[in-house]
């Protein structure tokens, strides 16, 4: 009992210190409720795009190009083009081949992607988790492409998804560069 009185005492002693501790927890409770909440709203956002690349314009892009690439014609590309001719090649290819279209349509939403990402929007970890090898793949693949039209355009077309295979997933990039030496995304930097 006498343990008891001490401790209401002191207490009754301290009761302005104690009300500054429960404000200083609950605000932290509160703080660290709100970063949940943001964050959740992040995968969401994250998810949506998921959502996106498996349907309507980006799905049927995705698979023309799919496709195409396991054609006979794709395969007798690579046995004629070589390093010194490949970017003439392939953009002979795609033309002969109508995927300029498709292309615009795919990197239109890597763009919207690595937007939502760069700026916070989405979850750069869920983004990079699901998204890295398909962003990765379109990079090396359509180079050719993308330089076209950085050159036509004045401007750097992919800049936003470099940022985001670069900097945003960079323990991703820096693992495919280990494993990739030879890519020209891991040479040029």
């Amino acid at each position: 009992m006498q343990i008891l009185q001490v401790i209401w005492k002191w207490v009754g002693n301290n009761d302005t210190q104690l009300k500054i501790l429960f404000t200083v927890v609950a605000a932290f409770y509160v703080a660290v409720q709100y970063y949940l909440r943001v964050e959740e709203g992040k995968v969401q956002v994250t998810l949506q795009y998921i959502q996106k690349y498996d349907q309507g314009d980006v799905v049927k892009a995705t698979t023309a190009v799919g496709t195409f690439w396991i054609s006979d014609e794709a395969k007798q590309f690579f046995k004629r083009a070589k390093p010194d001719n490949y970017d003439n090649e392939f953009m002979k290819l795609a033309d002969q081949n109508k995927m300029g279209p498709h292309i615009y349509v795919i990197r239109r939403f890597f763009q919207s992607l690595a937007l939502c990402a760069n700026n916070n929007v989405c979850d750069g970890q869920t983004v990079c988790d699901f998204f890295f090898d398909d962003l990765q793949a379109f990079r090396e693949t359509y180079r050719p492409y993308l330089k076209a039209w950085s050159d036509n355009w004045g401007e750097n077309v992919s800049r936003g998804i470099d940022h985001l295979v670069e900097k945003t997933c960079s323990p991703k990039f820096n693992a495919y560069c280990r494993a990739q030496p030879n890519s020209r995304s891991c040479r040029d930097k």
